[in-house]
């Protein structure tokens, strides 16, 4: 008996506070509950909040999300069971989940990097749709002296990968590696550049490599980099090693540092950094000539140590795609470049302070180039006829854009004169520059523009003419006013405005 009024006092209590809770719930909502949507990443639905044994109703609009297509409405994170709309709505608060099909699937790639996965390969695929949990390869990637240290966004592994799935487009990944202590690192170099690392297991010989095809002549390998110690292959090794070597093609004739002439068959052509003791400083004049033969040279390889391409130095090479000019170089001659109608590329060109006459005359496929601040001068016709080039940037020391220089490059769109002093603009510095939108002239005189009205260098186009102040746009109409008749005032505005 004494027990079944404990039984009873207790049962009692559980009510009594069930009762309690039962009315705070109802005295914190006032009744009233909430629908809440979930659209997993879609766009917002609006909440719905309803009384107790209200109707549940489905939402006018379907949320949106971009690669995907909204599939229903769930009851579970899961999205495994569907909700049932048109049901009572029940005393407590509830969460109703966007269900989702991507529209397309995409392809991750796991580049092992160097290393192999099971069976050699050296890289996985894995397929699924955007937005869908991405699986890992099954197996680690191996490679013998490393350890694998993870999936990396970029081949230098320096930003590991941060998504569990699969993105919005084609991916690749790549594996991260670790040094083995047990390991030896023999890293060679040619004409300057890292060429090849090899793991070599401590107290094993190292034996010399083959890194070359059957065009290229190289030195022997050397300790240091002014190359005077053989390194003495066949011999056990405890430490990491640097070795370094020169290698160019056959064919290429080269004096006292400077490449004379080339006079091989290869398509592509690799200039050492030193030859018979002289560090390579120049590609000399008329060099790669097309009349020596070299027509159909597409690509030169060219080292840091190059500091000028003379006169000629490409003349008509017609075939010639890239050339990977540095930041070593300095100066770039007459008609270094002239006719090399296929040319796309050449390297980096933000140190060379001067770029003569004819430099680049006819490069109708040089999409793009950025001009040194250093630059002190651009010679007449230097880009002329570079018909895919869409915008320039004349830097601060250039006071003089002389006749012709950017003539016949048709796709111009934007043309930006840093020159605090600009002194002339030339005769036909632009002509037939048909596309022209935008021209920025910074400097805070009036420059000079050669010619009369039909030589003038914008008044052929339908473009804004930008200058530096309100003042100097006044002087722009007064002085130049009549260079294209009533029209050219209309095409000046002030930098501020643009």
């Amino acid at each position: 008996m004494k027990t079944g009024k404990k039984i009873g006092i207790a049962l009692s209590l559980i009510l009594g506070a069930t009762a309690a809770l039962s009315l705070a719930a109802c005295k914190s909502n006032d009744g009233e509950y909430t629908v809440t949507f979930d659209t997993r990443g879609g766009s917002e639905i609006a909440a719905l909040h309803l009384d107790e044994g209200e109707i549940v109703s489905r939402p006018s609009k379907n949320p949106e999300k971009e690669f995907f297509t909204f599939d229903n409405w769930y009851a579970d994170e899961k999205c495994t069971e569907l909700f049932e709309f048109g049901s009572a709505m029940p005393a407590y608060d509830i969460t109703v989940y966007a269900g989702w099909i991507a529209q397309e699937s995409v392809k991750v790639t796991f580049d092992a990097n160097g290393g192999t996965f099971d069976g050699g390969d050296g890289a996985v695929y894995k397929v699924g749709p955007i937005g869908q949990t991405m699986p890992l390869p099954e197996v680690d990637p191996v490679r013998t002296g490393y350890a694998f240290g993870g999936w990396y966004i970029d081949s230098d592994c320096t930003e590991g990968y941060d998504f569990t799935v699969f993105p919005a487009k084609n991916t690749t990944l790549y594996a991260g590696w670790d040094k083995d202590p047990a390991y030896a690192y023999i890293e060679y170099y040619g004409n300057g550049k890292l060429l090849a690392t090899e793991p070599v297991k401590k107290g094993e010989t190292v034996e010399e490599p083959e890194l070359f095809g059957s065009s290229i002549t190289q030195t022997a390998w050397y300790t240091g980099t002014d190359r005077t110690d053989v390194y003495a292959f066949g011999e056990s090794v405890v430490v990491d090693q640097k070795l370094y070597c020169s290698y160019y093609t056959m064919g290429l004739e080269i004096s006292d540092g400077v490449v004379t002439a080339y006079r091989g068959s290869a398509a592509d052509v690799v200039v050492p950094d030193m030859y018979n003791g002289d560090t390579v400083v120049e590609i000399g004049e008329y060099a790669f000539y097309s009349s020596s033969e070299t027509s159909s040279i597409v690509t030169v390889d060219i080292p840091k140590t190059v500091e000028r391409i003379a006169r000629g130095a490409f003349y008509e090479c017609t075939y010639l795609v890239d050339v990977n000019l540095s930041d070593s170089v300095t100066e770039i001659g007459e008609y270094a470049f002239y006719r090399n109608t296929r040319l796309k590329t050449v390297g980096d060109i933000t140190s060379v302070e001067e770029i003569e006459a004819y430099a680049f005359l006819g490069c109708a496929n040089l999409r793009s180039v950025t001009l040194s601040d250093d630059l002190t001068s651009i010679g007449e016709f230097a880009f002329a006829d570079c018909a895919l080039l869409s915008e320039i940037t004349v830097p601060d020391r250039v006071g003089v854009i002389v006749d012709d220089t950017f003539n016949g490059c048709s796709s111009l769109k934007k043309v930006v004169l840093k020159a605090a002093v600009l002194d002339t603009v030339g005769r036909y510095a632009f002509r037939d520059c048909a596309s022209l939108e935008t021209v920025v002239i910074e400097s805070v005189n009036l420059p000079q523009f050669a010619g009369s009205a039909t030589e003038s260098p914008f008044a052929e186009f339908d473009c804004t003419i930008y200058v530096g102040s309100a003042e100097l746009l006044e002087q722009y109409k007064s002085v130049y006013g009549y260079l294209d008749g009533e029209t050219f005032e209309d095409k000046l505005a002030v930098i501020e405005n643009r």
